[in-house]
């Protein structure tokens, strides 16, 4: 499967709330200030900024997207045996750690 075949199942999904909510990630928005809705938001039109094919026991993707002005990586599993969105974890990207497009890693 392409990038964008992913990206677009990964939209779809979240479209239809076929979502999941692992513990950490709902305890990581409550910590963060982070919604829901918010990530809901971000999903519509997430983009895939690295991609984990080969994790286990599911490929995984980190995904930039925007709650309004707001940007937000969401790193997901994708379960597709199963068409299941797993929310792993949620955070705001800084300029620290991310160029200014949120996309890339700086090196450290």
């Amino acid at each position: 499967m392409q990038k964008t075949d992913y990206q677009d199942k990964i939209r779809k999904l979240a479209k239809s709330r076929k979502l999941e909510w692992k513990k950490h990630a709902l305890k990581r928005l409550l910590e963060r200030g982070i919604t829901r809705q918010a990530v809901f938001n971000a999903l519509n039109k997430c983009e895939i900024i690295e991609s984990y094919i080969k994790d286990n026991p599911l490929p995984s993707f980190l995904l930039l997207g925007y709650d309004g002005a707001e940007p937000l990586h969401i790193l997901v599993a994708l379960d597709e045996e199963n068409d299941l969105l797993w929310v792993i974890t949620v955070y705001k990207p800084t300029s620290d750690e991310w160029e200014n497009e949120f996309k890339t890693r700086r090196n450290r």
